[in-house]
């Protein structure tokens, strides 16, 4: 395997991209039955997920129904609304995945904005993939597409709205092999989409 690779199918690549996913985080879950596992089938697949937080607006709602849709297809969702992932005492421990452990944050404890900043990178350096609800604009949200396209190189699904309006062409006419974009009109849609990517990002 090349250095840097992981071992993961990247959806779109004709293929294997190197990665960052599989880093061996020292985590905990509460669910560590089998579910949506990595290829190298020690663990579930980690997915971080990305969507507007702070902005509001009529999608707000959606981005938690998709936390909860990754959970339910068998990955770990990286995400503060997650049930399925541990967090340490305080805050200081950050705890995501199916190995036992358990990861001490180098963000330090707190709940300022360069808390959340330095806990959203490590819980996207982390992942194996990233899935995000697009169809309201998030600066924040962008930022982390973009740190997990370009500086991670992982596998990123970004999940539109059919009732949302123009999207970003940063993200619309994004050429990358490791972004899909998926239109969705309801709740099923959404998770056909998400289990689509989820089983592409396992492979066969």
């Amino acid at each position: 395997m090349e250095p840097g690779g992981d071992g993961l199918k990247r959806p779109g690549a004709g293929g294997r991209e190197p990665g960052a996913g599989g880093r061996d985080g020292r985590v905990i879950s509460r669910h560590p039955a089998p579910g949506t596992r990595h290829p190298d089938s020690s663990r579930r697949l980690r997915v971080y997920c990305a969507g507007p937080m702070r902005a509001g607006g009529a999608f707000v709602d959606r981005f938690h129904e998709m936390v909860r849709m990754v959970e339910e297809l068998g990955a770990d969702a990286l995400s503060e609304l997650s049930t399925t992932v541990e967090w340490g005492a305080g805050l200081e421990g950050l705890t995501a995945g199916a190995d036992g452990r358990t990861m001490v944050s180098r963000a330090g404890p707190g709940i300022g904005d360069g808390y959340i900043y330095g806990r959203d990178m490590e819980w996207i350096a982390l992942a194996d993939a990233l899935v995000a609800e697009v169809s309201g604009p998030s600066l924040g949200v962008g930022y982390e597409i973009s740190y997990a396209l370009h500086s991670r190189r992982m596998p990123v699904l970004c999940l539109v709205h059919e009732g949302a309006g123009s999207l970003s062409a940063m993200i619309a006419g994004n050429p990358s092999p490791l972004l899909r974009l998926e239109r969705y009109g309801d709740s099923a849609g959404m998770r056909n989409a998400i289990g689509r990517f989820l089983k592409d990002c396992t492979g066969p």
